[in-house]
């Protein structure tokens, strides 16, 4: 289910490093070399289960306050807040905007957490420590698309539990242009208990453990566009 929502082309010249701009030399590459290996390795994560795709999702109350979102449980007490930062320029965006302000009432925000498991990071260890490099860095490219694509996969999700048409509801997560706040993910995983829920660790740096996980808020506006603040 997951990996037909592989972002190919990211994880050949991105993960992969393969060389070409769409040339007939590259799309030779893809086609006899890179493919049928991404197969082929897709089978053997299969057999040997090397992935263990785990994912946490909810759904809460929210409304904005200025720059601020402020998230309620079904009681309606405040449990977190985001401070978004707003663009200086141009149309002075911010996801805070995406919102109903709090003295109209209460709206809904989505979160997601996803991850490809430990189970992939130790294989990659153990390929490394082989000096099996190759081999290492494919599996590794692998596993961080694969993550992707779970972001993917469980963003559909919503938006399908949400009722929305194609192309409405939008993903962001922290560290990103709209919301370059990193430490934003601590309040990600009290809400979601991303750690007791799927086994995932945050370092102080604020990184994910482990590495193939990716972490988003997902907001319903019809009008909600990927932008960048600085």
């Amino acid at each position: 289910e997951v990996w037909p929502y592989l972002d190919l082309t990211q994880l050949y010249k991105l993960n992969w490093g393969v060389k070409g701009k769409d040339s007939e030399e590259y799309k030779h590459l893809i086609k006899t070399q890179f493919e049928p290996m991404r197969l082929k390795l897709q089978d053997e994560i299969l057999t040997k289960n090397w992935f263990e795709p785990k994912l946490v999702y909810g759904f809460w109350h929210a409304a904005s306050e200025g720059n601020d979102l402020m998230i309620y449980d079904d009681k309606g007490k405040e449990l977190e807040r985001f401070k978004f930062p707003r663009q200086r320029v141009g149309r002075h965006l911010c996801l805070s905007d995406y919102f109903k302000p709090a003295k109209e009432g209460k709206d809904v925000v989505a979160f997601q957490v996803v991850t490809v498991g430990d189970k992939a990071t130790e294989i990659i260890d153990k390929l490394n420590k082989e000096d099996k490099y190759a081999e290492s860095h494919y599996l590794h490219g692998l596993a961080v698309q694969t993550a992707e694509a779970m972001a993917e996969w469980i963003h559909r999700r919503i938006r399908s539990e949400w009722g929305l048409p194609i192309g409405q509801g939008k993903r962001y997560s922290p560290g990103y242009p709209a919301c370059p706040e990193s430490s934003d993910m601590e309040k990600y995983f009290r809400l979601l208990d991303a750690k007791k829920a799927i086994g995932i660790d945050l370092t102080e740096a604020f990184m994910m453990v482990p590495e193939q996980s990716t972490s988003a808020i997902v907001i319903h506006h019809p009008e909600c566009e990927y932008f960048a603040v600085r």
